[in-house]
């Protein structure tokens, strides 16, 4: 598993490159504090995975190379808002109780399965697809955590470098 510090070092990384080209391909909100990230958990009835909590405190939220990932901080009125996204998304009976979307990303939603948590404090990430019902969801497990998936979608993106 990927830890959160490995994910930082990326993110730098990839803020740094881009800076003087395409600085637009990577913004963050900034940091929130703790009870910004508490509240959030409260109102979507979930506790977060250690390396979304980080991520959230230390980012709020942000975009990158094209993919917004949703967070705190922000009005609950729309994208980005976690909160929001993923509350509408469950009034129309789109995503169970359990789920916190984190990213859309082409006809897919990617979530945290808050129903499991491991020994480490993380949960999967799965992929949803938006509008299909319960039993007839693919209900993938894509990465093992949030920290894993944030990596792995940022060293896709520098890999496959189109902003170059």
């Amino acid at each position: 598993m990927i830890s959160f510090e490995e994910v930082v070092k990326l993110i730098d990384s990839l803020k740094d490159s881009l800076k003087n080209s395409y600085p637009e391909l990577v913004e963050f909100l900034g940091e929130v504090p703790p009870k910004k990230v508490q509240e959030a958990e409260e109102k979507l009835g979930v506790r977060f995975p250690e390396s979304y909590r980080k991520f959230l405190e230390r980012y709020g939220c942000g975009a990158f190379v094209g993919c917004e990932i949703y967070g705190v901080g922000v009005p609950e009125t729309g994208v980005p808002s976690v909160v929001w996204f993923t509350l509408s998304e469950r009034e129309a009976g789109l995503v169970p109780p359990w789920m916190v979307i984190v990213c859309t990303e082409s006809e897919y939603d990617f979530c945290l399965d808050t129903s499991t948590f491991d020994e480490s404090g993380e949960c999967r990430v799965v992929s949803w697809l938006p509008g299909r019902p319960l039993d007839k969801q693919p209900y993938e497990f894509i990465f093992e955590s949030f920290a894993d998936f944030l990596y792995e979608y940022l060293r896709e993106a520098i890999r496959s470098g189109w902003w170059a």
